[in-house]
């Protein structure tokens, strides 16, 4: 049977190389597409993890990352795992037999979610203009992630390092609503887009 084919959520929504000029243009990019796993379980799982992923996931609204895996904790039992789409299956066996007898629900959710970047100096003025969070660093550092709402859609913000970049998770369904959200919210300061 052959594979479904896979669409681009922002397929004529985001084009390459589009520019709004503005004083401090922030760039938006699509991310390319990573695997996702969803991992739940309680604390005995989280330990179990450790020797199939190499490291031990993160506690709540933090992230850590090994080798070609980056785990953020999405909630007290919940991580969610980005990795290389080719690696998928692979890790998902390696948790299935780590975890096996243990309480938990591992699923696979690599289309569901579209990444989105938001990059520059104006970048958390951009994401404040339907994010209720307080994205200064000091609040906000480096290796937290959060689940949160943009406009009217939930997403997954993603602080990876000590930078002006956040990577947003979204719903494939309202991608197209967040792209164009965050499109209008850096019109004042100018944006470029990165497909």
């Amino acid at each position: 049977m052959p594979e479904p084919a896979r669409s681009a959520p922002l397929a004529g929504f985001a084009a390459d190389g589009r520019e709004v000029a503005g004083p401090q243009p922030v760039d938006l990019e699509v991310l390319p597409f990573r695997g996702k796993l969803m991992l739940r379980g309680g604390d005995d799982a989280r330990q179990r993890a450790t020797p199939a992923l190499g490291f031990l996931l993160p506690e709540l609204l933090r992230s850590a990352q090994g080798e070609g895996v980056r785990a953020l904790g999405l909630g007290p039992d919940a991580w969610l795992l980005i990795l290389e789409p080719d690696s998928v299956a692979a890790t998902a066996a390696r948790l299935r037999e780590a975890l096996a007898g243990t309480h938990h629900a591992l699923v696979e959710v690599s289309d569901r979610l579209t990444g989105v970047a938001v990059d520059g100096a104006r970048s958390r003025e951009v994401l404040n203009a339907g994010c209720p969070l307080d994205l200064h660093p000091g609040t906000f550092p480096a290796g937290r992630v959060v689940r949160t709402l943009l406009g009217k859609a939930t997403v997954v913000v993603d602080r990876p390092a000590e930078d002006d970049r956040f990577e947003l998770l979204v719903d494939g369904t309202f991608t197209p609503y967040a792209w164009q959200f965050l499109e209008n919210a850096a019109r004042e300061h100018g944006y470029r887009v990165r497909a």
